[in-house]
């Protein structure tokens, strides 16, 4: 094996591939980025036995060979080599890495005892633009738990897939709040399935997926496995094998009261009394209340001090009054669009449901803080 690639190329697919090197593991393969090199293509693999990062680079004049090379150690390295082209070559259990007057020899294993992903090609759900898959995931894995504090997998550690002839729903809760983003108009053939992706994979898709409206990302469904395959990339991933919610039941019906108030203004008003009710070991309340063309955003972290915003807002119905988690707030409008967002109240017990006048196919919904 041998390929000579520029360290920016190389360094940024370690990068990518990385994402899914076992962090801990007993198996010392699931450490290792499997490195496979054609006459034109060099192909790097990783994995940790659940989840899957695959990426292909064109090159020019590769020798074939393929190995297992030790993932951070040759991450870091390259990393650190000057910007010009680096040549990797392979001698028995020795990769030699070359650039300018630095010589490096990694040991690396055959990888024979890698994981192979399953042929999962005649299994494809649909096709839809990478752009838009991204913002869906961008507007609803915040919302979900990523990591599990007691190890056992519960349906708010997955961002959920439902696809519903047409329609695909995606969908991600941690108890206290929900987001969902509905896709209409996919085709897919009448194609109905729910599919829950570990919410950790959901956000690393997120951030590999290109801003591109224009590219098309492949969904394939094989077994207990998911694939997202896209431009010269490929992701796959274990599904939690737990049964998600019916997210319907909870979205608020008979609205009583629409505040529509400015998206920015909100978000800025949130943050400064955040930074008073924020305390340790404490949620942090922030109670809002309306009264006129004008809400009221309050808190008060006791011997720490006490905040008020007032903002301009259009009440359609009776005066609202709740408390919330600013930080909920907070997160969900930075993920939407517009000038307006709309916040739909029933009373001081029930959820409260924001939407954006820009994106009528999003839905958030945050449970209220009951205060005694």
């Amino acid at each position: 094996m041998r390929v000579v690639i520029s360290q920016e190329l190389l360094a940024g697919t370690l990068s990518t591939v990385g994402k899914a090197v076992a962090t801990r593991s007993i198996n010392p393969v699931l450490n290792h980025v499997r490195i496979v090199t054609e006459p034109d293509l060099l192909t790097m693999t990783a994995t940790d036995g659940d989840f899957t990062v695959r990426r292909h680079v064109a090159i020019s004049e590769g020798q074939p060979g393929r190995t297992l090379a030790p993932a951070k150690l040759l991450s870091d390295l390259v990393n650190r080599l000057p910007k010009k082209d680096i040549l990797l070559e392979l001698s028995g259990n020795q990769l030699n890495v070359k650039v300018g007057r630095s010589n490096y020899n990694l040991t690396v294993m055959g990888d024979e005892n890698f994981p192979e992903l399953p042929d999962f090609t005649e299994h494809r759900l649909i096709a839809l633009s990478c752009g838009m898959l991204k913002r869906a995931l961008l507007q609803t894995t915040f919302a979900a738990v990523k990591e599990s504090s007691t190890g056992a997998v519960h349906y708010t550690n997955g961002v959920f897939f439902s696809f519903k002839r047409g329609r695909l729903d995606i969908v991600a809760t941690d108890g206290h709040r929900l987001a969902l983003k509905r896709n209409e108009g996919l085709g897919g053939d009448g194609v109905e399935r729910d599919l829950l992706l570990p919410a950790r994979v959901a956000d690393e898709l997120e951030r590999m997926l290109p801003d591109d409206d224009d590219a098309a990302v492949e969904m394939f469904h094989f077994s207990n496995q998911v694939f997202f395959r896209f431009g010269n990339m490929l992701v796959a991933s274990a599904l939690l094998d737990v049964k998600f919610p019916d997210y319907e039941r909870v979205l608020p019906k008979d609205i009583d009261s629409k505040v529509h108030v400015n998206r920015d203004e909100l978000m800025e008003a949130m943050g400064r009394v955040l930074l008073v009710c924020r305390q340790k070991d404490q949620n942090p309340v922030s109670h809002l209340e309306t009264k006129g063309d004008t809400m009221t955003i309050s808190s008060d972290a006791g011997e720490i001090g006490k905040g008020q915003e007032e903002l301009s807002a259009e009440v359609a119905g009776g005066d609202i009054k709740i408390a919330l988690n600013p930080a909920y707030i907070i997160d969900v409008l930075k993920n939407v669009g517009g000038e307006q967002v709309t916040l739909n109240w029933i009373n001081e017990v029930n959820p409260v449901m924001l939407t954006a006048v820009r994106d009528p196919d999003y839905t958030y919904i945050v449970m209220p803080i009951r205060i005694d």
